[in-house]
């Protein structure tokens, strides 16, 4: 009976020394799998980037001023060519539009690049031309005698009816940098903001200048003896005839300043509609580029433009 106890104690003994190194071990495994999952999460850190960290693009759309836009007259003196009487301004596209990426960089400040659209048009000048500027000499104004109806050459006697004339045509694209404060005030939703610009215009033009029309009286015609060739040469009496002036077309650049308040519409997290007035300057002196007839173009260098558009944070 003592042996059967004995042999029993044993095996009780070893089962629960068995047990209890198969629990050590199993913690033990477990342990260090988790250290491993622990030590690899540390190694490769995941990061989560929000949308709407500061970039953003805004589209516009504009309705452009250029300050002489309706008929105007005005006196104005041309040395050596008399007095223009009347300026024409007339322009072909008053809409335009603005494309820009740009970045929030604090709460309140935001720099952007833009690409805007001006618009384009037409300015003619014309006024009396003075005598000098006649393409009819006194040598080959010609003349007839109303009584006899006789030709003759009157050399004391000059064609003055004459009008002298300017043309440009221009279409404008301005490239800028802007910066924009916005308030960190609100009213009903209305959040101002203001900004200043600078930037390059492109100015595409087609001029003409210099171009004299004379309109003779019945008795008088223009036939050049030095072989010209005013369309008048075989004309009758009383014949309009022009003389052409200069004509150039290219491209000038022009540096332009702006300056810009408005007031922007959160629509919802990622958007907002803006409206805003800006004044652009474009410089009068071309940093490159530019029309030989300067003194004869007449492009707008001061615009002024209403806008509305919307404002994406892109991520």
């Amino acid at each position: 009976m003592t042996t059967v106890l004995s042999h029993i104690a044993r095996r009780l003994v070893l089962c629960t020394t068995a047990a209890a190194l198969a629990t050590s071990l199993s913690a033990s495994l477990s342990a260090s799998a988790f250290a491993a999952d622990m030590l690899e999460q540390e190694a490769m850190p995941q990061t989560v980037v929000e949308f709407g960290t500061g970039w953003y693009i805004r589209g516009e759309i504009s309705l452009n001023h250029n300050g002489s836009l309706f008929l105007s007259d005005r006196s104005e003196p041309i040395p050596a060519t008399g007095t223009f009487e009347r300026t024409t301004t007339d322009v072909d596209n008053v809409f335009g539009g603005t494309l820009a990426v740009g970045q929030r960089l604090t709460n309140n400040v935001r720099l952007d690049a833009s690409y805007a659209y001006l618009g384009s048009g037409t300015t003619e000048r014309e006024g009396r031309a003075q005598p000098l500027r006649s393409p009819c000499s006194p040598a080959d104004a010609r003349r007839v005698n109303t009584t006899t109806g006789v030709e003759f050459i009157d050399t004391a006697h000059t064609i003055e009816n004459c009008n002298e004339s300017s043309f440009n045509e221009y279409s404008l694209q301005h490239f800028g940098v802007n910066a924009f404060w916005d308030f960190d005030t609100s009213f009903y939703g209305f959040r101002p903001f203001v900004g200043a610009g600078l930037g390059v215009i492109r100015n595409s033009f087609n001029s003409r200048a210099g171009d004299v029309t004379c309109s003779p009286r019945p008795e008088e015609r223009c036939a050049p003896t030095d072989g010209g060739q005013l369309p008048s040469d075989s004309d009758g009496f009383g014949a309009e005839y022009t003389q052409q002036g200069l004509r150039d077309n290219g491209v000038s650049y022009h540096l332009a300043t702006s300056l810009t308040a408005g007031v922007s519409v959160p629509i919802n997290k990622y958007m907002h509609f803006d409206t805003s007035y800006q004044w652009t300057h474009m410089m009068e002196d071309a940093m490159w580029g530019g029309s030989t007839l300067v003194n004869s173009t007449d492009t707008p260098t001061d615009f002024h433009s209403v806008k509305v558009g919307l404002r994406f944070d892109i991520f």
